[in-house]
């Protein structure tokens, strides 16, 4: 039997749950029926045909490559409600796909008024070809006229937001999921009264170093508090109900986290800030992004271990300068030199047990985080200059790259602007980047109180138990710790076997663990570059910590009082054995 083909397509949310769905299936089963073929459906959801995207992107044009491949028989029929369900764009590109369906051997009906078309039938009768021009031409003006009244509509909203009323651009591009744009156009974007909490809940986790994946699973282990937005299409398909890992995706790099929106009117880039309610500042969001990029921890549905170093760019093998990996065997971590792994280098392929690797990298974090986020607490400085400075360089930028953007608008993508426009946007994310981190020490300025909970908070973290757990989530956020303080760790095997282990902090003070042989048995000495004045302030916070007096007047001093605060943690002592590798 031969078949019929439905073709449907609708282009808009609103055409979906009305009658159009329902009007073009039920007259294509009619004939169908009337004329003993077999009905079969192909759709296009959501898709305009006023630029040809249901041929280029969508089923159209894979039921067209379908018919040239022989997949589909070329005495087929398709049936479509009118010719502009076909295309809407101009006369010309219309009058062609309309023949090259009539080439390929396909019969077209139109459900309007039932004309049908075949290639024998276009050269008998040419009056037919001319009513499909006419039909054409109708249509691609009819979709110019809606085009260019939702362009002076979204102008006029344009102009409306920047004269400070509240403002609902629709038709235009769709809102993200947190936002509810349901109110009229004379109304404020508001958040959506079910999902903010969860996109509140994604923002404080990527904020503490958590990846889409493991947002993901949070957000659906939860779904009681935090229910998944509406499915796509494709999603309800395939019977997925729960949150999918493409939305925290697009989530993390949407400007709209900080409340702007962007939106292309004819060519030109419209970019309105607080337009959204914002979930982040702007220092956030480039916070955000840098812990993006720097911060690529390979995760996926089935990887569950968590390394605290693998691909931060900080662990180094001591003998080829490569990078060293994380990896799993029989379930316990190790980490690889990466050049050994894949021969890149003249390095061999060793690795070094993960646990006393992480178990060293806790222990120079105490010293590191706390050094940090004193050093960050120096009084003396004054802030408030630096930061208005990096702030009127920053207005300075924006303003460049609106310039620019109004430049390209005009004239055209020349290669040099577009150049401009990416060493702007550049400084941009550097100038937001260095005022995150201003902002964050400025807070800490003349708290200690504050100052002290943030530091016994963060280093709380750290414990036997989430040593020995690669799966607890705390290491998302020791990762982030991590990338901080410790801007390089090396890692070297001596030709006794014994393992040295680096760690450099951003002041170029060094901490060094090497295995060492006290006569027949292994051991390791712990050295470090001479303490600073910061050690007398170190102290007074252990102390706090620990309700004891620290004398850390003294690089022994020191030492000993770093020791008791990681006993105090509860941090497992290094074994002399484990700087020794057996092989």
């Amino acid at each position: 039997m031969k078949k019929l083909y439905s073709y449907i397509r609708w282009s808009s949310q609103k055409q979906t749950v009305g009658t159009s769905l329902a009007r073009q299936t039920e007259a294509a089963r009619n004939y169908a029926t009337e004329n003993g073929l077999e009905y079969a459906e192909i759709r296009d959801a959501g898709i305009s045909a006023f630029k040809g995207k249901n041929i280029t992107h969508g089923a159209l044009g894979s039921f067209i490559q379908a018919v040239k491949d022989g997949v589909i028989e070329k005495d087929s029929t398709i049936f479509i409600e009118n010719l502009d369900r076909l295309t809407r764009s101009g006369v010309g590109t219309a009058q062609k796909l309309l023949l090259d369906l009539l080439d390929l051997g396909l019969t077209v009906v139109t459900g309007m008024d039932q004309r049908v078309y075949t290639m024998e039938s276009a050269n008998e009768n040419p009056t037919d070809m001319l009513i499909s021009l006419l039909m054409f031409s109708r249509a691609n003006e009819e979709s110019k006229t809606k085009q260019n009244r939702t362009n002076n509509t979204a102008r006029a909203l344009v102009a409306r937001f920047k004269q400070g009323q509240p403002t609902n651009i629709k038709n235009m591009s769709n809102d993200p999921w947190w936002f509810d744009s349901s109110g009229s156009k004379y109304e404020a974007v508001k958040p959506h009264p079910v999902h903010w909490v969860a996109a509140q809940k994604a923002v404080e986790l990527f904020l503490m170093g958590w990846g889409c994946f493991r947002v993901t699973a949070y957000l659906n282990s939860h779904l009681d508090l935090y229910p998944a937005p509406k499915p796509t299409k494709r999603q309800i398909d395939q019977g997925v109900k729960k949150w999918a890992v493409p939305n925290l995706v697009t989530m993390r790099k949407n400007p709209a986290l900080m409340g702007v929106k962007k939106l292309t009117i004819e060519g030109y880039e419209h970019k309105l800030d607080g337009y959204y309610p914002a979930l982040v500042t702007p220092e956030q969001f480039a916070r955000i992004q840098d812990i993006r990029t720097g911060n690529k921890f390979v995760q996926g549905e089935q990887k569950k271990m968590i390394s605290l170093l693998s691909g931060l760019g900080v662990l180094k093998c001591g003998l080829c300068g490569g990078p060293m990996i994380a990896y799993s065997r029989e379930g316990r971590l190790r980490y690889v030199c990466s050049n050994g792994k894949i021969q890149k280098s003249s390095c061999k392929v060793w690795s070094v047990n993960g646990s006393i690797v992480e178990n060293l990298t806790a222990r120079a974090l105490v010293y590191g985080y706390t050094h940090s986020i004193l050093l960050g607490n120096t009084k003396t400085e004054d802030l408030t200059p630096l930061i208005e400075s990096k702030e009127t360089e920053l207005g300075l930028v924006k303003k460049q790259l609106t310039n620019q953007a109004q430049a390209i608008s005009t004239i055209g993508p020349i290669q040099e602007l577009i150049e401009q426009v990416a060493v702007l946007s550049q400084r941009e994310q550097s100038l937001l980047l260095e005022l995150d981190s201003l902002k964050q020490k400025l807070a800490l300025q003349g708290s200690e109180n504050e100052l002290d909970e943030l530091i016994i908070k963060t280093l709380s973290l750290f414990s036997d138990e989430l040593l020995g757990d690669v799966t607890h989530t705390d290491r998302m956020q020791i990762r982030e710790v991590v990338r901080k303080c410790l801007p390089e760790i090396t890692i070297s095997k001596l030709k006794d076997k014994a393992l040295r282990i680096d760690f450099r902090f951003h002041d170029y003070s060094h901490m060094t663990f090497q295995g060492v042989m006290q006569g027949k048995e292994k051991s390791y000495t712990l050295t470090r570059t001479p303490h600073d004045q910061l050690y007398t302030k170190i102290a007074a916070v252990f102390s706090d910590v620990l309700e004891t007096s620290l004398d850390a007047t003294d690089i022994d001093g020191y030492m000993a009082a770093s020791d008791r605060m990681v006993a105090a943690l509860g941090l497992p002592e290094p074994l002399g054995r484990d700087f020794f590798s057996k092989r």
